[in-house]
């Protein structure tokens, strides 16, 4: 009889959508149980691995739910020491857009052969995933909540709303300079953005940002760009008061978010699988939607500059006026031939009866071994100066690197439009401009410094706040690039 003994853990349960998510995964398998097939759950928390090494010894697969430092391990320990050939399921979740570092630096991914199977919801992560490891076995499948309350269904939207995390990452920001573009079309048809969520205040980790107390800019933002009068800030509030909301208002889930491991979104396909309609932006585990909610999915565009990939602001205010104004038709079953968990047990079955063929070692890229070296480098420094959680691996957005994986988790990237010389864009608010530089404050990327390009005669106007600058033409082809200017 083959067995499979099921690791999981509740260490991840401080993001709401994991409180769903793994207990959804650890189902899973359980279904796949049958008389030739013995599935064991155990939660490490409290036990561990080297505790369990007999079972783990005559087990044919070990599934690991989510990644923790104590299974990846223990897990190592006995593969490094044993050389068990038991076939691993690993669920990547975040673990892919930081290349799986953490797997590798804490023993298991030294042992990883081509047998292994890495458990992926998008495919944002199976391509960052080959980037690292090459030679990885590669399995993907959404994962599904057992939520049933109801939604308010109608042709016509009532609200914009966004739920998740208050993060920079999110780039809530870009959305409301957007709806400054369409500020009179929304009133006119009385819709405002509301916002359900909590700050997490974690910056961007893996660029070694921090946190810049986002919450109160984007308050003073909206009043700056006067618009507070659209914007509802809800905080964070229980599933029943959310529940309550969706099934007496008809919205638009809007979510502009760039941020590094967007691996499915729990929100938007709670919305999407009762017959809802989403704006999202074209990134990691969003792009799967549309194949399977159709009509019901509307993207905005991802462009990519030198600081990595960005959204127009143009672009986005035409794409919220567009799924607000068109008919909507719903996907009705047909998404339930991806997600539903017949489908998923029937692919993990089938994975199961494949033959343990491979166990030469899977030798990972460069570009892990890169990761790994500026990891060590940033904590080496950080300790002088005593910041730094060891989540630091790229040195900014402007990290060849990480532009690399961040580019592979767009669905697609688009074009920027042609400039129309005959007509003067408008600064985004976070850009400052002095006599010798230009600051980019964006609170996603942090603060990045140009040095002026005055040298061209060729002057250029743009509007910065109320005002009138010139700037050189270099310039204006420099801050269009990276999306720092657009059309009012």
């Amino acid at each position: 009889m083959n067995k499979t003994i099921v690791f999981t853990s509740k260490k991840n349960f401080a993001w709401t959508s994991m409180q769903e998510i793994i207990p959804f995964i650890e189902n899973a398998w359980l279904k796949t149980e049958s008389d030739t097939h013995a599935v064991e759950l155990i939660n490490i928390d409290d036990s561990s691995i080297l505790k369990n090494a007999k079972k783990v010894m005559s087990a044919t697969n070990v599934v690991m739910t989510c990644f923790t430092v104590e299974m990846s391990l223990g897990l190592g320990v006995l593969r490094g020491k044993l050389n068990l050939d038991f076939r691993l399921f690993y669920y990547v979740h975040g673990s892919a857009s930081i290349g799986h570092w953490p797997l590798i630096n804490y023993n298991l991914g030294t042992y990883l052969t081509k047998n292994d199977i890495f458990v992926v919801t998008c495919d944002g992560d199976k391509r960052l995933t080959e980037i690292a490891l090459p030679e990885t076995k590669i399995l993907k499948h959404p994962f599904l909540n057992s939520r049933e309350s109801e939604i308010r269904i109608n042709n016509t939207i009532e609200e914009l709303v966004y739920i998740g995390r208050i993060s920079e990452q999110k780039n809530i920001h870009a959305l409301f300079v957007s709806l400054t573009l369409i500020k009179d079309f929304l009133i006119s048809r009385n819709i405002k953005l509301r916002i359900f969520g909590g700050e997490d205040n974690l910056g961007s980790p893996n660029m070694g940002k921090k946190s810049s107390s986002y919450l109160m800019f984007l308050e003073d933002l909206a009043k700056d760009l006067v618009i507070e009068d659209l914007i509802i800030f809800e905080g964070h509030v229980s599933r029943e008061r959310l529940d309550s909301y969706l099934e007496k208002t008809s919205v638009l889930y809007v979510a502009p978010s760039l941020h590094s491991d967007e691996n499915f979104g729990m929100s938007p396909y709670n919305i999407l699988k009762k017959g809802g309609k989403c704006l999202l932006s074209d990134w990691g585990g969003f792009s799967e939607f549309k194949e399977w909610f159709h009509d019901q999915v509307t993207y905005f565009s991802i462009f990519s500059g030198e600081y990595g990939p960005f959204l127009s602001i143009s672009n986005m205010a035409q794409s919220i006026k567009h799924a607000i104004e068109k008919d909507y038709s719903t996907s009705k079953d047909h998404y339930k031939n991806y997600y539903s968990f017949d489908s998923i047990t029937a692919k993990l079955l089938k994975v199961l009866e494949e033959e343990n063929l491979h166990q030469e070692p899977i030798k990972p890229s460069s570009k892990v071994g890169q990761i790994l070296a500026n990891r060590e480098e940033y904590i080496s420094t950080a300790c002088e100066l005593r910041k730094n959680s060891g989540s630091q691996i790229f040195s900014g957005y402007d990290d060849q690197l990480a532009r690399r994986f961040l580019n592979g988790y767009a669905g697609r990237i688009e074009q920027l439009e042609s400039v129309e010389s005959s007509k003067i864009y408008k600064a985004l608010d976070w850009l400052e401009v002095t006599n010798k530089n230009i600051y980019l404050k964006d609170p996603r990327t942090g603060e990045i410094t140009l040095p002026r390009n005055k040298e061209e005669k060729k002057i250029v106007k743009i509007k910065m706040k109320n005002e009138i600058l010139l700037i050189s033409e270099r310039e204006f082809e420099k801050l269009y690039s990276l999306g720092y200017l657009y059309l009012c």
